[in-house]
Order: structure tokens, then sequence, then C-alpha cells
């Protein structure tokens, strides 16, 4: 274990690797945490080898000062909190769709917790075995008000209220084993929904709002703890392949997905398939005015190099997403 270190010893210790900190920073340190600042945002900052590996000793690029590294922290804090915002509309956009058919399909009381009601696939057993679990467990959370009130008053608790306090995850799960009519009615909606929006015909398939579930939920998942975003990637992403091609016909763009994970360029791509257009640019336009604002503090690394981090295609930037 790592011996503990004062706040002034920290200090020394950037100092010593060639970081510029003025005493003062030592109140930022106090405030938001020496790992959370330093360990989570400095690579973009340290020198490298010729293999672009970090030098060891670590060293910081000549002329590197904290604020720079500490405008990374509070940039990467400001995009979690625009991009989760529109996670969230797409959550509620995902769950009352599946709410609202599966409960027309599927009207007896508690029919949720049917496995006839789900896939036939016998590849899929364990993981409905699982997730009817997950829902029988959040119905019956007796600390739950608003559920507790509704199987005291109304003898259950109907789908369309059940799903408000399912995470992403296990939506992500319960699509995944609806039956395939069901899937498939899910995905023509989003893509009557895209025609309506865009007056483009596209095909929307299930596989794709799987993609575009796990992405969403790994993603959301990040921004709600707090964890690096900027640069975070999904390993071993579903499919891509349909969306990106949806998304290159309808604004007229030449992008490729990433080949073994799926970055936040990936997310915002899969993301244009579920949102309004009117929420999708002003995600897209969030986005680009927070890196703008916080672009004039960065002396040592150019946005570019960000952009590059995030897996961005080359000379493709936020703005460019639209």
């Amino acid at each position: 274990m790592k011996p503990f270190k004062t706040h002034n010893q920290q200090l020394k210790i950037l100092r010593d690797r060639g970081l510029e900190v003025p005493s003062e920073k030592k109140r930022d340190l106090e405030n938001e945490n020496y790992y959370n600042i330093i360990n989570g945002y400095k690579d973009l900052f340290l020198c490298l080898d010729s293999q672009e590996v970090p030098v060891v000793p670590e060293r910081f690029i000549e002329g590197t000062h904290f604020d720079e590294v500490f405008s990374l922290y509070k940039l990467d804090r400001k995009l979690r909190n625009n991009l989760l915002e529109y996670l969230l509309v797409f959550e509620t956009q995902i769950k009352s769709r599946i709410a609202y058919y599966f409960s027309e399909k599927y009207q007896e009381s508690h029919s949720y917790l049917y496995f006839k009601n789900y896939s036939e696939d016998p590849k899929k057993t364990d993981s409905i075995v699982r997730m009817v679990a997950s829902l029988s467990t959040t119905m019956s959370n007796r600390k739950n008000e608003p559920l507790k009130h509704y199987i005291n008053t109304h003898n259950g608790v109907p789908l369309w209220v059940l799903v408000n306090y399912l995470s992403l995850g296990t939506i992500s799960h319960m699509y995944s084993n609806l039956d395939d009519d069901l899937r498939l009615k899910i995905a023509l909606d989003f893509k009557t929904k895209f025609r309506r929006e865009y007056k483009i015909a596209l095909q929307i398939e299930p596989n794709d709002i799987d993609s575009i579930l796990q992405q969403a939920h790994l993603f959301r998942n990040v921004c709600a703890h707090g964890e690096r975003l900027y640069d975070f990637k999904v390993k071993k992403p579903r499919s891509r392949n349909n969306i990106f091609s949806n998304y290159n016909k309808t604004f007229n763009k030449k992008y490729t997905p990433n080949m073994n994970n799926s970055s936040i360029f990936d997310l915002i791509v899969s993301l244009s398939h579920c949102l309004n257009k009117r929420d999708y640019t002003n995600m897209i336009n969030k986005l680009h005015k927070t890196f703008n604002h916080y672009d004039k503090n960065l002396k040592t690394i150019t946005l570019k190099e960000m952009y590059k981090k995030m897996k961005f295609p080359e000379n493709v930037f936020l703005k460019d997403l639209l």
C-alpha cells in the first residue's frame, strides 16, 4: 500500500515531476482529491518515449501547469453532466416503449414475471430467470413507497410504473429477452420516429437497439458514478455497422465505428437514432460548447489531441456530428 502523503508533500511530488503548481493550488487538492485530479487526468500531459509510453520515472511535458490538468478534470465533469442529461432522455424513451408494447400484448396482472412471456430461445433461459428475479425484487421492495402504495391499493404494480425503478442494465436485458415480435415492434417504432424527425426511411433493427442499450447502460454508469468519461471505452461492443450506415446516410458522412471498442464518438452516433432531432442537436451543441469553454485553459496539449484520445476520426470534432 502506498504511504500517506500530506497535501504539501503532494505538491512537492508534482513539482519534482516537472508540473508547475503554485502553493495556493493545495486548496484544489483538498477539495477534489489528488487521486481524482492527477491520477485521473495526467496521461495527456506526460512525456512519452519512442513507443508512445510514459517515461519512467514520470515527467510532465515542460511548461505544463496544474491549471491545465485541473481544467481537463472539470471539463470531464461537465461532459458527464451534459451527456447524462440525454442518456436519461433515451432511458425514458426506451422504458416507455417496452412498457407500452409489452403491456399491450400481455395484459394479465404481473405478466412481466411470467417466463412464458419472453423469448423461447433456450440460450436466453438463464438470462430470463435472472431478469425476472430482478423485476420481482424491485417490485417487492417495501421501502419504495410508490410501489408499496400500488401493491397495497391495487394489488400489484403495472409495468409502466415499475420500469421507472429499473436500472438501464435491467432494461437492456429485458429488451434482449423479449420475444422477437416485441423486439421488432419497438425497433420499428424508433424507425417511424426517426422518419418523422428526419424525413428519411432507415432500417433500424432489434440488434441495433441492443447495441445502443449496451453502450448507453455502460456510459450512464460512468456518468452517474463520477468516473473518467472522455476516453472511456466499451470493450467487446455489439456491432454498430448498421447504425453507422444509417448515420452516414442521414448526415452525409463517411464515418466508421471503432474496431475493438465503443467510444463516446460511437455512443453519440448511436444516440442519433433514438433522440428527437432537437434533443440530439442540443446535446451536440452543449458538448461542443463545453469543450470550447475549457480549451482556452489548455496550453501544453491541443484540442485535437483530446479528440484523438476520445477515438474521434482524424480532423473530426463535435460540431461536425450535426
